[in-house]
């Protein structure tokens, strides 16, 4: 069990649950005709990920331009999301 908190196991289990709940947000909000709510959180999460995805790489000594490749869309996706939210 201590691997699990010194290894991969936790991040993954964030990232399952990260994307568990943006499908629930998405099924739940869809049925009921207000999917609007989830358009606002879809890129939030997206940058979201895209930073656990980096964190998880980096503890699995993944190549350091994985590393920094997701980073870069994290901040690609950040901004993204700050532009859409400023014009609205």
């Amino acid at each position: 069990m201590d691997g699990f908190f010194t290894g991969t196991g936790l991040i993954d289990l964030v990232i399952a649950a990260t994307v568990l709940e943006w499908l629930a947000l998405e099924l739940w909000f869809g049925r009921r005709g207000r999917a609007l709510a989830v358009a606002d959180l879809r890129l939030n999460l997206l940058s979201g990920l895209c930073l656990m995805v980096a964190l998880r790489s980096a503890l699995a000594q993944a190549p350091l331009l994985l590393v920094l490749l997701m980073l870069g869309a994290a901040g690609l996706v950040h901004y993204a999301d700050l532009r859409r939210r400023w014009k609205s």
